[in-house]
């Protein structure tokens, strides 16, 4: 479950900076 979770929250965020970066 932990690692699940950190997974989950680490892809939101790579997500986000991706975006960011394709603007």
């Amino acid at each position: 479950p932990f690692i699940v979770n950190y997974y989950r929250l680490r892809g939101t965020i790579a997500v986000r900076a991706l975006n960011l970066l394709r603007g």
